[in-house]
C-alpha cells in the first residue's frame, strides 16, 4: 500500500466520531457530578470522629476556661489534658470543614492560654510595684481595656461557634 493510498482510506466513519464524542461527554458529565458531590461533602460534612474528639476538647476547654484561679501546678495539669484533647482533635480532622473546626478549638484554647497568661503577668507585674523593684508604667489603662473585651468577646463568640456546632 503506497502513502497515498493510506492517506485516502478512511480510519474511522462519522458515527464512530460520533460515539466518541458521546461517551467522552458522559465521562465528563459523571466526573463533573462525582466532584461537585465530593466538593459538597468536603465542605460541609463534619464526621463523626471530629465531632466527638472536639467535644471532648471543647469540654476540657471549657473546663479549663470555667475552673477560676488556680495554682500553676493544677493548671499546667489541666492545660497539658486539653492540649491533649486538642491534638486528638487534629488527628481525627479529615474534611475541610473538620479541619476549620479544629482551627476553631485551638484558637478558643489559645485564648483561654492567653486570658492566664495575662492574669499571671498582672500579678507579677503588681507584686514588683509592690516590692519597689520597678514603677507603674503610665499607660493608656483604657485601651487595654477595650482591647481585653474585644478578645473576651471573640472567645465567647468562637466558645458559642463550637457548641452549636458540636452539641
Amino acid at each position: 500500500m503506497k502513502f497515498r493510498e493510506l492517506l485516502q482510506t478512511e480510519i474511522w466513519s462519522k458515527r464512530t466520531s460520533q460515539k466518541i464524542i458521546f461517551w467522552a461527554g458522559i465521562v465528563f458529565v459523571i466526573a463533573s457530578v462525582g466532584f461537585g458531590a465530593w466538593h459538597f461533602v468536603e465542605v460541609n460534612w463534619l464526621t463523626p470522629w471530629e465531632r466527638s474528639a472536639g467535644r471532648v476538647a471543647l469540654t476540657q476547654i471549657d473546663a479549663l476556661q470555667d475552673a477560676g484561679p488556680l495554682s500553676d501546678q493544677e493548671f499546667e495539669i489541666r492545660w497539658k489534658q486539653a492540649k491533649e484533647k486538642v491534638q486528638a482533635a487534629d488527628g481525627a480532622a479529615v474534611t475541610y470543614r473538620d479541619n476549620s473546626i479544629q482551627m476553631d478549638l485551638y484558637w478558643y484554647f489559645a485564648g483561654v492560654e492567653l486570658e492566664r497568661s495575662k492574669v499571671q503577668n498582672k500579678k507579677r507585674t503588681d507584686e514588683l510595684v509592690q516590692q519597689g523593684r520597678i514603677r507603674r508604667w503610665d499607660r493608656d489603662e483604657e485601651s487595654d481595656k477595650k482591647i481585653d473585651a474585644v478578645l473576651n468577646d471573640l472567645n465567647r463568640a468562637r466558645r458559642a461557634a463550637l457548641h452549636k456546632e458540636l452539641d
